[in-house]
């Protein structure tokens, strides 16, 4: 036998390097479960989220800046714009104002300097001058002039401007210093708006034609917006779409011109966003000075947010490309992951299942190439190891070799109870000078096959060959439970393996009978031997009197016999003939042994020990009373 101890270091530093620092339970892999989600899953999933994140956060806040920015800019060109306008509108009524003032003064002095075909010919968009007063709510007029020559290529009469301003006298009565009234005086298909302020004690009304200012707002205005001018009441006095000023429109249902009537007496400028049919609108006004009046400009937020949110789209579609590309890219990478790491798995199983002869190609010489070629290592440990294991289980018990192999038996010994058992072949040395050697070996062999396999198969511990002669124990190793129980059933069963072995080597071995030995009690158990040559074996009384008592079977014609201290574990549960008291070498009592019949609720356990002798072939010419040796009497039969 190898030294035990040399094989443990060697195994211990194998287990070491191969990372078994504890061993895995049957109920902990039961209860690992394979997830559904897979790595690859979880990298194209954690991936895609980081991209999907990434890239939508960056087009989120992009779109936020961006339509803040193109918002901020669209008002700031909306005020810019009806600030040009207005200083324009402002100037061009200041212009109405006083180059009426001096047709004015000129047609009161009867100055006959007035050239009045010059002025309207040089002024072609003034249709009317009219000087007045109001007499009972009535506008009458004391001194008037006419643009005859648009008048007579028009629909356009002096009895239609009089009566304008008659119906009109709502606005000319708020005439007061030197506030302008401007209201909408379009009549016959032409945009006019009437313009009215105080002269002495008297007041102008100006009409004058929108086309100059009408063009100038169709130059300014963009086709996405719109710009005009209302008055106190909502009313429109000016827009680029002269049919809306013919039309005398009312804005006033429209929230910017609300807003801006609201704040008539507060800021003269202003923004706000509005829906107007179902429509979103930018607009900004501004106050003007002359008139009452409020400039307006707005514009179609959804035409304007158009481009916006084509290029939203734009940034969604290539984030979803992207992404497609990366799970693409991620799947495909994935496979240099998954791969390998699914072979690792195949393999691992192929060694759970005990097969280590498996050797895998590290295809990527990355960190699971390294683990790959580790895997290969380690199969080849494990491999050995399980080689070592079998070959050292052949020379030790398989159990005593396994937990040597885990470091489970401590050097040393310690103290247990354990059952200990003899078995003995009778006649063996005078069969054998009838045996060839190699039919002697053939025949042990075969012997020891069968009776190994009882001892195994009942938890027991085959502790050493001793020629023909079988020691065993029960309790040294493993668990406590029925120790003695497990060595009567393995005798039991030898006892039926005999009868089976002559039967099936009949004609090829001599029948052979055996006689056991069983005694439970406490024994001293583990590594006994030199530095040189351990051997796990168990020592003391107890071992030498189950040795004692197994001799006794020659001169009591039995097969099984146990001790008192063994009788007393089981005796509920075999059936027992009691043999007479003997005297041992190195007891001073006197000690009571025991023969197994067989076990109580057997229908075919013998009846008495005679029928256990005609089925075992055990011949009977009474009991010995000394022992076999002469020089040395080891037992004594006393009753």
């Amino acid at each position: 036998m190898l030294a035990i101890q040399s094989i443990i270091s060697k195994i211990q530093s194998l287990f070491k390097k191969l990372g078994h620092t504890k061993t895995i339970t049957n109920q902990s892999k039961s209860n690992f479960k394979v997830s559904r989600f897979t790595i690859r899953f979880k990298l194209i999933s954690i991936i895609s989220l980081i991209v999907f994140l990434a890239l939508g956060v960056m087009i989120l806040f992009t779109s936020i800046f961006f339509n803040d920015a193109i918002r901020l800019r669209i008002q700031e060109n909306n005020l810019s714009l009806i600030t040009v306008l207005g200083n324009h509108i402002e100037s061009e009524l200041k212009k109405i104002r006083q180059s009426s003032k001096i047709v004015v003064q000129s047609i009161k002095n009867s100055n006959n300097s007035f050239k009045q075909n010059e002025f309207f010919q040089e002024n072609n968009s003034y249709l009317y001058i009219g000087l007045g007063s109001l007499k009972k709510g009535i506008f009458r007029t004391t001194h008037e002039v006419y643009n005859e020559k648009f008048f007579a290529n028009s629909a356009l009469s002096k009895q239609k401007i009089r009566l304008s301003y008659q119906k009109s006298r709502e606005y000319i009565r708020q005439t007061k210093g030197d506030f302008y009234v401007v209201y909408n005086a379009s009549m016959d298909e032409i945009p006019i708006i009437a313009l009215s302020y105080q002269y002495a004690s008297q007041i102008v009304v100006v009409y004058f034609r929108l086309e100059n200012l009408i063009d100038a707002l169709q130059k300014s205005v963009t086709g996405l917006g719109d710009v005009f001018a209302v008055d106190k009441k909502g009313k429109v006095i000016l827009h680029k779409n002269s049919a809306i000023i013919i039309g005398h429109a009312n804005f006033l249902k429209l929230a910017i011109v609300k807003k801006m009537l609201e704040s008539h007496s507060g800021a003269k400028t202003g923004q706000i966003s509005y829906t107007h049919k179902n429509t979103s609108y930018m607009g900004s006004y501004r106050l003007l000075n002359i008139g009452n009046l409020g400039l307006i400009a707005t514009i179609d937020a959804d035409l304007v947010f158009q481009p916006v949110k084509k290029i939203q789209f734009n940034n969604l579609l290539i984030v979803a490309i992207v992404l497609c590309l990366s799970i693409i890219i991620v799947f495909y990478f994935s496979k240099t992951i998954t791969t390998p790491i699914i072979e690792l798995a195949t393999g691992t199983e192929q060694i759970e299942k005990g097969n280590y002869d498996i050797s895998l190609n590290p295809i990527y010489k990355d960190e699971v190439g390294q683990l790959t070629s580790s895997f290969n290592m380690m199969a080849v440990g494990l491999g050995e190891r399980e080689k070592m294991k079998d070959a050292f289980g052949k020379f030790v018990n398989k159990e005593v070799a396994e937990r040597v192999l885990r470091g489970e038996v401590k050097l040393g010994g310690e103290e247990k109870e354990v059952a200990v058992f003899f078995s003995d072949l009778r006649g063996f040395t005078a069969m054998s000078e009838k045996m060839s050697p190699e039919n002697v070996v053939q025949f042990l062999n075969a012997y020891f096959t069968d009776m190994v396999r009882c001892v195994i198969d009942t938890t027991g511990v085959v502790d050493k060959y001793i020629g023909d002669a079988i020691m065993a124990h029960w309790g040294a190793i493993g668990g406590k439970c029925d120790i003695t129980q497990n060595a009567i059933n393995a005798a039991l069963m030898m006892r039926t393996a005999l009868i089976a072995f002559n039967k099936r080597h009949k004609g090829h071995f001599p029948p052979t009978r055996m006689g056991c030995g069983i005694n439970t009690g406490p024994v001293i158990s583990g590594q006994i031997g030199s530095d040189v040559r351990l051997e796990y074996t168990v020592i003391g009384d107890a071992v030498n009197l189950a040795s004692r008592i197994e001799a006794l079977n020659k001169p009591f014609a039995t097969d099984i016999l146990i001790s008192a201290d063994s009788y007393k574990k089981v005796k509920n549960i075999y059936k027992f003939a009691k043999m007479p008291s003997i005297q041992v070498k190195g007891k001073t009592e006197p000690q009571k042994i025991y023969t197994v019949l067989g076990h109580k609720d057997d229908p075919n356990c013998p009846a008495n020990m005679d029928a256990v002798r005609k089925l075992c072939g055990i011949p009977w010419n009474g009991p010995i009373k000394k022992s076999a040796s002469e020089k040395e009497e080891k037992f004594k039969i006393i009753s």
